[in-house]
């Protein structure tokens, strides 16, 4: 298949060359490029800001965001002929007439140009993608079901925030291209899953102005955020993540729940560490608890666990295992007389199964179940077919914002995702933040709201559709913690019969009280 981009010659990026390379991988695809004159180039005052970050950031001249010269981006083509695309993509330019192709036209925040981007970065969140579908005798280009909210990891850093989004757009555009390509292994668009924006003014581009005053203001947030830094390593008032409880109480998932941090107990922590991502078992009269503990001294996490008894008093975290890779999120449960465990170990490029061998506090290898770096995996069985949910990343993304779903008929696999593409890709609520809750006939996933930084909230998804080639959900409802507590999260979210685990990122003064402990030792 034929693929023409067109690109506006005064804003050609290196991320272009990146999308080449991408879309060029099928040997399938040819891909040429057409340059346009329709855009003036970038501001001055934006460009001064990434040559600024290009002398003092290592690495940052190979950011998406770098310049790059017509004869680069054709050298990444391996069709410069002039014959009639099938499918044109258009990142800002407006070419000729394309007679039969699909013009697909990337779309920031219902602008199809590149100055919505940077505003939005400059602002600190992440522009809405879109694509509109298009041919040349359509007259009201229609936007796709096909969105993308980006998660931004960094966003005082403009150009690690652009690739996050390019990486994503890229992914976009492939995914919708092998659509109209009939390829049948993609069988969707990543999809935010709410109703498409109007289009918007085709010529509208930002005044210059507007980037001066807003470069300006992201230069003096990024100031003030290095001083509060500074401060809150000198006073040890900086906030981190701890672990808390209380008795089990009924959680709607479909309705917004405001957390007071009083009404929980927190794990204590000697200063050395921080603990979280609780997931909890029941067994023997006892809670037993799993997290994540992250020791400051070798800056790599292991899988640690305590007991809550009946009085709700906690024992000692005590390790229980410990790879060369930093394990996280350690999802435990019960099948088929034995206990599993279900850490994350994403640096380790696949997704591997423990079994316990001697009840909690040792653990072999079992099944490495999907050879693909996950985060947070999520695994829940319905009595018949085992999902797996988990967040992925994509080229230079961040790992919060896409939800990928695989299925199998044993818990040992072999699994298989229900689409190639991520089902959504949406900041708000694709990375898992819990095992799923049954009430009645409905399912529902907990996620992370990571709109506004790394599991600041909670959204509840309620599942409409879970079947081996089609997943929907809708987001519902939400769990977030009352502004006066001065704390984030939950983070991640799970509860037994009696007790209910999260945990939250809060500075020390703002944590839940510590309840005395019981005894020393798990």
């Amino acid at each position: 298949m034929h693929i023409r981009l067109e690109l506006p010659r005064a804003r050609l990026r290196r991320w272009h060359v990146w999308l080449i390379e991408y879309l060029t991988d099928s040997a399938a695809n040819s891909v040429s490029v057409m340059f346009t004159d329709s855009e003036p180039p970038p501001a001055l005052a934006l460009s001064l800001l990434l040559n600024l970050e290009t002398l003092t950031r290592s690495g940052a001249a190979e950011t998406g965001s770098a310049a790059v010269t017509p004869d680069e981006l054709l050298s990444a083509c391996d069709d410069t002929s002039d014959g009639q695309p099938h499918v044109v993509v258009s990142l800002g330019g407006t070419g000729g007439a394309s007679v039969g192709a699909v013009r697909l036209t990337l779309v920031f925040d219902d602008q199809p140009h590149e100055d919505a981007l940077w505003l939005a970065l400059l602002a600190r969140r992440a522009p809405i993608l879109s694509l509109r579908a298009s041919t040349d005798d359509d007259q009201n280009p229609s936007i796709l079901q096909t969105k993308a909210r980006p998660g931004l990891e960094v966003p005082h850093i403009l150009s690690q925030s652009a690739d996050a989004v390019f990486s994503r757009a890229i992914e976009l555009i492939g995914a919708c291209v092998a659509i109209h390509a009939g390829d049948k292994t993609n069988t969707r668009c990543p999809a935010t899953g709410h109703a498409p924006s109007a289009a918007s003014d085709l010529t509208q581009t930002a005044p210059a102005h507007g980037f001066f005053h807003s470069t300006a203001q992201f230069l003096a947030r990024r100031v003030g955020d290095k001083a509060r830094s500074a401060l809150n390593h000198v006073t040890k008032t900086a906030p981190q993540w701890s672990v808390a409880w209380r008795p089990h109480s009924m959680v709607v998932p479909n309705a917004t729940t405001t957390l007071n941090v009083h009404d929980f107990h927190g794990l204590p922590d000697d200063g050395t560490r921080y603990y979280a991502d609780p997931f909890c078992l029941d067994k023997d009269g006892l809670t037993h608890v799993f997290v994540e503990e992250f020791p400051y001294a070798t800056e790599r996490g292991l899988i640690s666990t305590f007991t809550i008894d009946e009085k709700g008093y906690s024992t000692t975290p005590r390790p229980v295992l410990e790879t060369d890779v930093h394990l996280s999120y350690p999802q435990v449960f019960e099948h088929a007389g034995d206990i599993f465990m279900l850490p994350e170990a994403s640096a380790s490029g696949g997704l591997d199964l423990y079994r316990a061998d001697v009840f909690p506090h040792a653990w072999v290898h079992d099944t490495r179940l999907i050879d693909e770096p996950l985060h947070d995996a999520t695994l829940h069985f319905d009595g018949a077919r085992w999902w797996l949910f988990a967040a992925t990343q994509f080229l230079r993304s961040s790992s919060w914002c896409a939800l990928k779903v695989f299925t199998a008929l044993t818990l040992r696999g072999p699994w298989h995702p229900i689409s190639e593409p991520p089902i959504k890709v949406d900041a708000r609520s694709a990375r898992p933040a819990g095992a799923l809750v049954s009430t009645g006939d409905t399912l529902w996933r907990p996620a992370q709201n990571c709109t506004t930084g790394y599991g600041h909230g909670l959204t509840w998804c309620r599942i409409e559709t879970l079947t081996p080639d089609r997943y929907v959900e809708h987001s519902v409802g939400s769990m977030q913690f009352a502004p006066a507590n001065a704390c984030l999260g939950p983070h991640t979210w799970t509860a037994t019969e009696t007790i209910e685990t999260i945990d939250l990122f809060a500075a020390p003064s703002a944590r839940p009280e510590v309840r005395p402990k019981a005894t020393l030792g798990a």
